[in-house]
């Protein structure tokens, strides 16, 4: 059997279809990465073959991960089904390390709003004083803000959340649901936003701007903005959304400054007095 038929019997699986949206976006492209193994007899993919292909595609981050991920996955399908004897791609050691969105600095974040049309405008402002995702920002509708919170059921989660209005946050809504519509953000023609679209624009605008980041590092700047402010973990965690390993890892920075500024704080009160 070759590789590509077993990625249909599994495009058929009911593991494929419990996947969220999100996950088969991820491994659609994965698909597309290991399309050079897709002929291969799978008992003849071994692997020697998949550490020559991690050393190949070492220096193209994405490449080497995500298609030896899908390898492993469609290869342990078929072990688990009985089409495979082995699984060649469990437990490969020393691949590149994960490809994380950088988080834009304030200061970036001002230049861009400073030449982004409108529509743009809306989506930062929004992004940066939510902390969502960009699959929630989307389908944030004006019934779904009381004038105190913004409500909110997190498409890859599913957790519900009521999220505080910033005052500027507050102040930029007034303006925008001048527009009218059933939807927070809307193109230049009064229509939805697809979350893919939405991304593609706001790094078009943000490029100009000479900020080479993507929306998804403005999730990161809110969570460390609140780490700077004070705000605990589970703070943090209660507005954007995530889990408190991953506020760890987009506020280790933050943390250490504030943490810092604390101590510094309760020395010269120390001698102060």
């Amino acid at each position: 059997m070759k590789l590509s038929a077993l990625r249909d019997l599994y495009l058929l699986s009911v593991e494929w279809k419990n996947l969220k949206p999100s996950s088969k976006r991820i491994y659609e492209q994965a698909f597309a990465y290991a399309d050079e193994f897709m002929d291969n007899d799978i008992r003849h993919i071994t692997r020697p073959m998949l550490l020559d292909y991690r050393d190949r595609t070492y220096g193209q981050k994405a490449r080497c991960r995500l298609g030896l991920m899908i390898i492993f996955i469609l290869m342990q399908f078929g072990w688990d089904r009985g089409y495979c004897s082995d699984n060649p791609a469990r437990g490969i050691r020393h691949l590149p390390p994960k490809v994380g969105y950088a988080k834009w600095e304030m200061e970036e974040v001002g230049r861009v709003l400073a030449i982004a049309s409108p529509e743009i405008k809306d989506a930062i402002y929004l992004a940066l004083y939510t902390g969502q995702r960009r699959s929630d920002l989307v389908k944030m509708r004006w019934d779904n803000y009381d004038g105190t919170y913004i409500h909110v059921i997190q498409q890859k989660t599913g957790k519900p959340l009521a999220i505080p209005v910033h005052p500027v946050l507050r102040k930029e809504l007034e303006r925008m649901r001048e527009k009218g519509g059933d939807y927070m953000l809307t193109t230049k023609t009064g229509l939805k936003w697809v979350g893919d679209y939405l991304g593609t624009a706001l790094s078009r605008a943000a490029r100009e701007a000479g900020v080479e980041k993507s929306i998804h590092g403005i999730r990161k700047t809110t969570a460390s903005v609140l780490a700077e402010s004070g705000c605990t973990p589970f703070e943090i965690a209660a507005i954007t959304g995530q889990t408190l390993q991953q506020v760890t890892n987009y506020t280790k920075a933050a943390d250490q400054k504030t943490m810092a500024r604390k101590a510094l704080e309760r020395w010269e009160l120390q001698y102060s007095t």
